[in-house]
C-alpha cells in the first residue's frame, strides 16, 4: 500500500513540474509580446524619430532610430566613456536613476546638435517608472520634446 502510494505521489509530483514549466513559459511568452505589441504602436520617423530604451540590471541603453529609413540617429548608455566622465567608473553609479537622467540629457543634447527637436518616447516594454522615466526627463530637459 505504501508503494503505491508512493509512486501516486511522485506522479504527483511530476505532474505540478510540468504545470509549472508551461506557466513560466507562458509568462515569458507574454512579457516578449507586449513588448512586440509596443513596437507595432510606435515608430519614429525623420521628422520625429523613436527614442528606444533598454534596461539591464546594471546598465540603461538609449537610441534614437528613424524607422522610416531604418538607421540609427545616435545612441548612447551608460557604459559609453562620455557617460562615465561624468556620473563616476564605479560600477553602483551606472545603476542609479541620476545615471539615467544624465544618459538622457547626454542623448538630447546629442539629438538637439543634429537638429532633433521633437521624437516619440518607446519604452521597450518596461514601466514608465525609476530610470526609464529619468531618461525621458533628461531628454526632456535638453530640449526635445515628447
Amino acid at each position: 500500500m505504501d508503494v503505491a502510494r508512493a509512486r501516486g505521489a511522485r506522479a504527483e509530483i511530476r505532474h505540478s513540474i510540468v504545470r509549472m514549466r508551461s506557466f513560466i513559459t507562458s509568462c515569458v511568452v507574454l512579457t516578449v509580446k507586449c513588448s512586440f505589441s509596443l513596437v507595432s504602436q510606435v515608430s519614429g520617423s525623420s521628422e520625429r524619430p523613436r527614442i528606444s530604451v533598454y534596461r539591464s540590471n546594471q546598465h540603461v541603453y538609449v537610441q534614437v532610430i528613424d524607422d522610416e529609413n531604418q538607421k540609427t540617429l545616435a545612441a548612447l548608455g551608460t557604459m559609453s566613456p562620455k557617460v562615465k566622465e561624468v556620473i563616476g567608473s564605479e560600477e553602483w553609479k551606472s545603476k542609479t536613476v541620476d545615471a539615467a537622467e544624465q544618459v538622457g540629457k547626454m542623448l538630447g543634447a546629442m539629438c538637439v546638435e543634429q537638429g532633433i527637436t521633437s521624437a516619440v518616447f518607446d519604452r521597450g516594454g518596461f514601466l514608465y517608472h525609476g530610470r526609464v522615466k529619468a531618461v525621458a526627463d533628461g531628454a526632456r530637459a535638453a530640449g526635445v520634446a515628447m
